[in-house]
């Protein structure tokens, strides 16, 4: 991710959908937490030297109105081919292509 690229904010718990949009702030830069001991997470592979964990900075930018359900996204024509559809997809960083954002965006911005 580049600085000032736009990113959708995906809530993956119960109910998961898209609620929002952000902007990168600062590139990636490496996670400090992977090699804290301490940390929810650490990852013994990771260290300052070489570090295996990478984080951005992001600023709001909008809420959508409501949020897009991922079962909303699936049924949606427009959609096909969009990464986080793909069955198995457990990646919590990935590209949307710009079609794919628009109408994404489109679907937030109707309201309810």
């Amino acid at each position: 991710m580049r600085r000032d690229d736009r990113v959708l904010f995906y809530h993956s718990g119960k109910r998961p959908a898209v609620a929002g949009t952000a902007r990168v702030a600062r590139e990636g830069y490496p996670d400090p937490t992977a090699w804290d001991p301490t940390s929810a997470h650490p990852d013994p592979r990771s260290t300052p030297d070489r570090p295996v964990w990478f984080m951005v900075d992001l600023v709001f930018e909008a809420a959508f109105p409501r949020p897009v359900p991922l079962a909303e996204l699936r049924a949606h024509p427009g959609l096909e081919g969009l990464l986080l559809l793909r069955r198995g997809n457990r990646l919590s960083v990935m590209p949307v292509e710009p079609a794919h954002f628009a109408i994404i965006c489109r679907l937030g911005s109707r309201g309810t």
